[in-house]
């Protein structure tokens, strides 16, 4: 009979220390399983991150700009100034307050042009030459005192000049920024006063103006730069003021989007796809 108890008791606690290890097991299981669950969120949150962070990146969103193949050369005096490029050379004179003569050579031939009354009548700089990949025009900006920015454009096969001020229609408006598109004579441009910059394509092949879509509260445009197919353009305006952005015009599309913000210690690196700035 004692050894049937002790039997009984020791069957007994062998099935406890069996039940117990049934449920140690059980929690073995699903301890890895939360694990395995917490990661995967943890991995699902770096992956969004990841990718919020590449959607937002200037770099990575810049696309290869167009630049001209070759430089100008520009010798200068306090009266006198020679632009070249190539077989063209544009040669400037100015009195002690403003520009007085603007004349161009082709190789084959010569243009004086004729200065437009505005330049004629207030102190005036000449501040960018600009020359089309197709070296068909040539584009010539002259900043006027107490006004703004004027830019005139010459057809050098004819020597015919058109001052694209005269072809939006706003009374004291000034070029802020331009550039040549790599294909078809296109001419980008933002224009305004000093309080508002719209911009604009005109073909001069066709010799038709596009306005672009508006972006409200652009308060100026310091630079357009180019894609190298010709289709589309990035250009830096300032909104609101002290507060600079990259924007995307798409040409497909016809639309234009905010890229990023963007400080004025990065214009340099933007500055290099855009006209020579001087002042004369």
């Amino acid at each position: 009979m004692k050894k049937i108890t002790i039997l009984g008791l020791v069957l007994i606690l062998l099935s406890f220390s069996l039940v117990g290890c049934g449920s140690n097991a059980d929690q073995a299981v699903k301890v890895p399983s939360s694990v395995q669950t917490q990661k995967q969120e943890e991995n699902q949150k770096l992956k969004e991150s990841s990718i919020s962070t590449v959607h937002v990146d200037k770099d990575s969103e810049k696309p290869n700009y167009f630049t001209s193949r070759a430089e100008a050369k520009i010798t200068s005096t306090k009266n006198h100034l020679t632009w070249n490029m190539d077989t063209i050379t544009l040669t400037a004179k100015k009195s002690s307050t403003t520009i007085t003569s603007i004349k161009v050579n082709t190789g084959a031939s010569q243009y004086d042009l004729s200065i437009p009354r505005e330049i004629k009548i207030q102190p005036t700089d000449l501040t960018s030459i600009a020359l089309s990949p197709s070296e068909k025009f040539i584009a010539i900006n002259v900043f006027i005192q107490n006004v703004g920015n004027l830019l005139m454009v010459v057809n050098l096969d004819n020597g015919k000049s058109i001052t694209l001020n005269n072809l939006t229609h706003v009374s004291y408006e000034t070029i802020h920024a331009y550039n040549w598109s790599p294909i078809d004579d296109q001419l980008a441009f933002s224009y305004g006063d000093t309080s508002y910059s719209k911009l604009a394509i005109y073909d001069f092949n066709n010799q038709e103006l596009k306005n672009l879509p508006e972006i409200k509260h652009l308060v100026s445009t310091m630079y357009i730069m180019w894609n190298k197919d010709g289709t589309d353009f990035d250009f830096i305006s300032e909104s609101p003021p002290d507060e600079f952005k990259l924007y995307r015009y798409e040409g497909i599309t016809n639309t234009a989007e905010k890229i990023s913000p963007i400080s004025r210690q990065e214009f340099p690196k933007y500055k290099k796809f855009t006209p020579n700035y001087f002042r004369f």
